[in-house]
């Protein structure tokens, strides 16, 4: 049998989707690891400090709600709550409309870190995106939000 490369016609999404995938996946990996290189006053991965920047966004939230925005298991958020938690850096509250809910709210003790956690987090990325132009990383947002929606 003879095979050509008619025979697969959309090779160049694949190589695409597969190119994506690895550069998300080594992003995140280099992100994670300068992170935690860091002399951070608090132990922060890439997915916790997403977790506590959702959380100070919103300044109150629910955990299924958060799990939603952050497009994640209930289980995995409950796992990274947990640790946060116990770092004395979110707190959770029983909903008052709702005793099944769980509502997320940073702590006290977290609330002056998030200016250099935001700090920390804008300048790792900039090094991380550092061989695009202004105009291509716009070019690759926009492209993102149409394979997003």
């Amino acid at each position: 049998m003879n095979i050509s490369s008619n025979d697969y016609p959309d090779e160049e999404a694949a190589d695409t989707f597969y190119l994506l995938t690895t550069t998300s996946r080594i992003l995140k990996f280099e992100f994670d690891k300068r992170l935690a290189s860091l002399d951070l006053p608090i132990p922060l991965s890439g997915a916790r400090l997403r977790l506590l920047m959702e959380v100070w966004k919103a300044e109150h939230i629910r955990m299924n709600e958060l799990a939603a925005v952050m497009d994640l298991k209930p289980r995995t958020i409950t796992d990274f709550v947990n640790a946060l938690e116990e770092n004395g850096l979110i707190q959770r509250t029983v909903d008052p409309t709702d005793r099944r809910a769980t509502i997320l709210s940073l702590t006290d003790k977290a609330k002056p870190h998030i200016r250099t956690i935001r700090s920390i987090s804008e300048e790792i990325s900039e090094k991380l995106m550092a061989k695009l132009t202004v105009e291509q990383r716009r070019q690759m947002r926009e492209m993102l939000h149409v394979l997003v929606e």
